[in-house]
């Protein structure tokens, strides 16, 4: 049975499915644009990754780090991931 950190390797490898990114801006409370802005990502590319369906593996592990961090975020606000976006 794969670790989880070799699970989430794998993943970030083939590139994390596009609606990872709406589900971490929902989960949070922003725009994805906000997400977008924070992850370097333009308008453009992030037309091509809708398009294709995955992140480029550099985008991916960029968004799991987000993602990660906040988490984290959510941690210290007590449970309230909601909090971390405001």
């Amino acid at each position: 049975m794969p670790s989880l950190r070799s699970a989430l390797l794998d993943l970030v490898l083939q590139g994390l499915p596009f609606d990872v990114l709406g589900q971490l801006a929902s989960l949070v409370g922003v725009e994805r644009k906000v997400l977008c802005q924070s992850m370097h990502i333009s308008k453009t590319t992030l037309a091509r990754r809708a398009e294709a369906g995955r992140f480029s593996t550099e985008e991916s592990d960029r968004l799991l780090a987000l993602a990660v961090v906040l988490q984290a975020a959510g941690e210290l606000f007590e449970g309230d991931v909601g909090a971390v976006g405001k």
